[in-house]
């Protein structure tokens, strides 16, 4: 059996912050929120971490599956289907009623009464791309960089942030876009990603996750798959073509993003220079 629903969750409150928005712990941090009204248990107990989240991307979603109930059944007096129902019911009846705010619109279902399944369509994921392209606080300040200055996987990232920064002074003289780029709220029609859209925007997720983690992360193996899937997805997108093409946004905001993240690594990760020219 399978219930189905829709829920907004508010981005508002963190749209300043100077940390990276990891989408994965946004949505864990809202089930922990809604988990604490259910019972004091999980407020005393629980972390971000206790919250099992896993993604998959299709061509049309982003999908995070969890199975809490299961794992907190044990932690607790209920059984549960009672655990999931709770929360899938606290979720949706409190969630984001407020209309002036920067929204994140979330189908969510109940599966067999205990998996809790939440489906961002790409319009939305949008909003969560403009949103973090704007955490330029996490940036350490710098001057114009120019050349490759490491050898090997870490000159080949450099390249790629290199690469990143021409398209983007590129489509500034063309104007291209305006900046902020702003998600659509009512879309008439699905968003469909291409396979090296989806890459990027899969490896653009991982990295805004491990950023916030505390354990030591092989840098340089992370920054090398981001600029792998940067380099096919601008070999195969056509970001200067199709003016009308719904997808030129979403497109602009994977490049934007890239960018943002791939200096962050370079310059506080790995310690190099990223440069803006080759």
């Amino acid at each position: 059996m399978t219930i189905n629903s829709y829920l907004k969750l508010n981005l508002a409150t963190i749209e300043n912050s100077s940390s990276i928005l990891s989408l994965k712990k946004f949505i864990q941090s809202q089930i922990l929120t809604f988990l604490a009204q259910i019972s004091d248990i999980f407020t005393e107990s629980l972390f971000l971490t206790d919250i099992p989240l896993v993604s998959t991307i299709t061509d049309t979603h982003l999908i995070y599956r969890s199975a809490i109930a299961l794992k907190l059944a044990q932690k607790s007096f209920l059984n549960p289907e009672i655990l999931a129902d709770k929360l899938f019911n606290t979720l949706i009846n409190t969630c984001c009623k407020s209309e002036n705010t920067i929204n994140l619109t979330v189908q969510i279902q109940l599966i067999d009464q205990v998996w809790l399944v939440f489906y961002l369509d790409f319009y939305s994921i949008q909003h969560w791309l403009n949103v973090l392209s704007k955490q330029v606080d996490y940036l350490p300040p710098r001057s114009l960089t120019i050349g490759i200055t490491e050898p090997l996987i870490a000159g080949y990232c450099q390249y790629a942030h290199a690469r990143a920064s021409a398209l983007l002074r590129l489509a500034e003289q063309e104007k291209v876009f305006s900046l902020p780029i702003l998600a659509l709220t009512e879309p008439s029609t699905q968003l469909n990603l291409s396979p090296p859209e989806r890459s990027l925007l899969e490896q653009i997720l991982k990295v805004s996750d491990q950023l916030e983690e505390t354990k030591k992360e092989n840098w340089l193996k992370i920054a090398r798959n981001l600029s792998e899937s940067f380099l096919g997805f601008e070999r195969h997108s056509r970001l200067f073509s199709n003016k009308n093409c719904p997808k030129k946004q979403f497109r602009w905001l994977l490049l934007i993003n890239t960018r943002f993240l791939l200096q962050i690594i370079l310059l506080t990760k790995l310690k190099i220079s990223a440069p803006d020219e080759l």
